[in-house]
C-alpha cells in the first residue's frame, strides 16, 4: 500500500506518517503543487497511491485544487472507479464548507487535531488495515493482535453444510469477549451504513458463487467485496448488493444518520436529528427536530415550535411549514402555506401563502398570497445569496469576539505587549505569566489575520442578483416589507395580483 500525505504543517505530516507507516509506505508533500506532481509521477511509474490524505488549507494550490486535479487526471487517464485513489480530506475547519465543496470527490473527512482511533476506524471502512509484522519482527503478539482487530470486523463468506454463511468477530457487550459467530449481513452493525469504497466482506473459498449485485465490486485477487455507493448491505440468495434507500414504516422516535436516502412513512417527533446524505422523505409531520441532507428533503408538514431546522443542499418540498427554519441551497417549494417561518433558498422560493417570518432567495420569489391584514412581520427579500450572507455574519461575529479577546490579553500584558524582552527583569512566576500571555497574543493575532483573509475572500465571492423578481398571483397585504439588494419598500396598501416587482420598480 502506498500513501501520500499533503499538508503544509510539518508536525501534521510527522503525526500522520507515524500513524500510517503501519499501513504502508508514506510519502509527504508540503504544498499542493508538489502533491499533484508526486501523484502523477506515481502513476507514470505504475505505482499509484492507494490513499491520499489531503489538507484543504495549504498556501498556493490549496487542497480543493489538488483534489480536483487528482480526479481530473484519473478521468483523463480512464482509471476505473474502483481503482482510483481513496482521498481523505483533513481539515482544521469544523464548519460544513469543506464537506460541501469536496463531497462528490472524496471518501471521507478527518478533523485536526487528528484522532488516531477515528482515523483507524475511517481507514477500516475504506478497506485499509495495518500490515501484519513479519515472522522475524520483535513486535509483541499483543500489539499485532490489536493492529488486526479492525480487520476482524470484516465478515468472512464461507460454506457451512452446503449453505453460504457470513462469519464475523462479535464482542459481547457484557463480558467484552470476542467470538466468531454466524450472522446475517443485515444484522451486522458494520454493514448497516456503508460508504462508497468501504470493504464489505472477504471470500475465504473462491469456489463459492457470490454474485456482485447493484453497488458492489469484487476484487478477485484479494477476494474482497467493496461498496460502490453509500447505503445498506443486502444479501439474498447468492447476490450481495447495496441498497441506497432506508425505509422506516413507523413514527421515528430516535436520531438517525444514514449515508443513503431515508424514507419515513410516519412522523418525526421533537428533539431528534435525522441526517440522510442522499435525501430525506417524510410522509408525515415533523416536530421541533433537525433534518439535514446533501440531497433533497420532502415532507408533509412541519410544526416547529420555533425550534425546527431543515438544511439541505438540494431542493426542499412541503405542504405546510409552521414556525421553522428552512435552508436549501437549491429551491424551496411549499404547496400550501408558510407561517412565521424563515425560508432561505439558494435559487428560488415558490409558495402559495407566506405569512410572517423571513423569506429570501437569490433568483426569484413566486407567491400566491403574502402577509395578512393582522400581520406586520413579513419580510420578502430577493437577490441575496443567504449562504454567503450567513457566512459573512458568522465571520464578522468571530472577528469581533477575537478582537475583544485580543484587547483583553494586550491589556493584561501592559507595557510588555509590544516588547516581551522587558519581562526578563521580573520575578520568575510573573515572567512566566507574561510569556504565556505574549504567546497567546501572538496566537490570537495570527488567527485574526487568517479570519480577516477569509472574510475578504468571502466578500469577493458574494453573489448579488442584478435582476431579481418577486411575483404575487393573488394579493400582497399592507405591512409587508420588500427588499432587493440594498433597496427596501414597505407596502402601504393591499395590492391585488397578479403582478411582479423588480428592482427598478422599487427604485421608483
Amino acid at each position: 500500500m502506498r500513501i501520500l500525505i499533503a499538508d503544509d504543517c510539518e508536525i501534521v505530516r510527522q503525526v500522520l506518517s507515524a500513524i500510517l507507516k503501519k499501513y504502508g509506505v508514506c510519502d509527504t508533500a508540503s504544498d499542493g503543487e508538489k502533491a499533484v506532481d508526486m501523484f502523477r509521477k506515481a502513476w507514470s511509474e505504475s505505482k499509484p497511491y492507494d490513499l491520499v490524505c489531503l489538507d484543504v488549507s495549504m498556501p498556493g494550490m490549496d487542497g480543493y485544487d489538488v483534489l480536483e486535479a487528482i480526479r481530473n487526471f484519473e478521468e483523463a487517464s480512464s482509471v476505473k472507479e474502483h481503482m482510483r485513489s481513496k482521498v481523505l480530506i483533513i481539515t482544521a475547519f469544523s464548519d460544513d464548507d469543506a464537506k460541501l465543496r469536496t463531497y462528490n470527490l472524496c471518501e471521507g473527512y478527518i478533523t485536526k487535531p487528528v484522532n488516531r482511533e477515528k482515523l483507524k476506524e475511517k481507514l477500516a471502512r475504506l478497506g485499509f488495515f495495518p500490515q501484519l509484522a513479519p515472522p522475524e519482527s520483535k513486535t509483541p503478539a499483543s500489539e499485532m493482535e490489536r493492529s488486526h482487530d479492525l480487520y476482524d470486523m470484516i465478515p468472512q463468506i464461507c460454506l457451512e453444510h452446503g449453505k453460504i454463511v457470513f462469519k464475523a468477530s462479535i464482542t459481547d457487550p457484557v463480558t467484552d469477549q470476542k467470538s466468531i459467530k454466524l450472522i446475517s449481513p443485515d444484522k451486522l452493525e458494520f454493514l448497516k451504513n456503508v460508504m462508497q469504497g468501504q470493504m464489505i466482506a472477504r471470500l475465504v473459498d473462491h469456489s463459492i458463487q457470490i454474485i456482485p449485485g447493484d453497488g458492489i465490486v469484487f476484487d478477485e485477487k484479494s477476494g474482497v467485496f467493496s461498496a460502490q455507493k453509500n447505503g445498506l448491505v443486502h444479501f439474498e440468495g447468492n447476490v450481495l448488493s447495496v441498497c441506497d434507500t432506508m425505509r422506516i414504516s413507523q413514527m421515528l422516535y430516535r436520531s438517525l444518520d444514514f449515508l443513503g436516502r431515508i424514507i419515513i412513512d410516519g412522523s418525526v417527533i421533537d428533539g431528534i436529528h435525522v441526517n440522510g446524505t442522499l435525501g430525506i422523505v417524510v410522509n408525515g409531520h415533523v416536530g421541533a427536530s433537525l433534518l439535514t441532507s446533501r440531497g433533497d428533503i420532502k415532507i408533509d408538514r412541519i410544526h416547529g415550535a420555533d425550534k425546527a431546522r431543515i438544511k439541505c443542499d438540494g431542493d426542499f418540498y412541503a405542504d405546510c411549514v409552521y414556525n421553522a427554519t428552512v435552508e436549501a441551497r437549491g429551491s424551496i417549494y411549499i404547496s400550501k402555506e408558510s407561517l412565521h417561518s424563515v425560508l432561505k433558498a439558494g435559487k428560488t422560493v415558490k409558495a402559495h401563502t407566506v405569512t410572517g417570518g423571513y423569506c429570501v432567495a437569490l433568483d426569484s420569489i413566486e407567491l400566491g398570497r403574502v402577509g395578512s391584514p393582522k400581520d406586520l412581520t413579513t419580510v420578502i427579500r430577493a437577490g441575496e445569496d443567504f449562504y454567503l450572507s450567513d457566512k459573512i455574519s458568522g465571520l464578522e461575529k468571530n472577528i469581533k469576539e477575537l478582537e475583544a479577546h485580543l484587547d483583553r490579553t494586550s491589556s493584561l500584558l501592559g507595557p510588555y505587549s509590544s516588547d516581551i524582552s522587558k519581562a526578563f527583569s521580573l520575578a520568575e512566576d510573573k515572567k512566566q505569566l507574561m510569556f504565556r500571555l505574549f504567546a497567546e497574543k501572538k496566537r490570537l493575532e495570527t488567527e485574526h489575520e487568517e479570519l480577516l483573509e477569509e472574510y475578504q475572500q468571502v466578500i469577493q465571492c458574494r453573489r448579488v442578483r442584478k435582476d431579481p423578481v418577486i411575483s404575487v398571483h393573488e394579493v400582497m397585504h399592507k405591512g409587508v416589507r420588500l427588499e432587493m439588494n440594498d433597496l427596501q419598500e414597505l407596502v402601504s396598501d393591499d395590492i391585488k395580483g397578479p403582478f411582479s416587482v423588480s428592482e427598478g420598480l422599487i427604485r421608483l
